[in-house]
């Protein structure tokens, strides 16, 4: 399990510390907590130019991840994507059920998505 510390990655901007802090605890927690489900240690990477390191010498073929929808963060692991594929690793990036019902909505304001909510939440068999 690798967890990319990415939040320079998401913004122009310097993030600061209480970003820095949240986004840390979070990554730390969900790594811990994947480690511990699939038997495996766990590995926090600073930058993403690291990772075509580690997966090489874990002798990885394919990485599942989060896909991002845009934005700093989606582009640079786009850019990432072309390196691993080049070295021979699949990028296969996953998103929620939550996700794909949702995002199409949140181009537009809030309002256009409050009134998809129902709609969505019916897919997803929550309503």
């Amino acid at each position: 399990v690798v967890s990319l510390h990415a939040l320079n990655a998401v913004s122009p901007l310097q993030p600061g510390q209480a970003a820095r802090a949240f986004t840390q605890t979070a990554l730390t927690d969900a790594a811990g907590r994947a480690s511990a489900h699939f038997g495996v240690p766990d590995l926090a990477l600073e930058s993403i130019e690291d990772l075509s390191e580690v997966a090489r010498g874990a002798g990885a073929v394919q990485i599942l991840t989060m896909r991002p929808h845009v934005g700093p963060l989606a582009d640079a692991m786009n850019a990432k994507r072309a390196a691993l594929v080049a070295a021979g690793v699949r990028v296969v990036g996953l998103r929620r059920a939550w996700d794909e019902a949702f995002h199409p909505h949140a181009d537009r304001g809030f309002f256009k998505l409050k009134k998809a909510i129902p709609t969505a939440l019916e897919r997803l068999g929550l309503a």
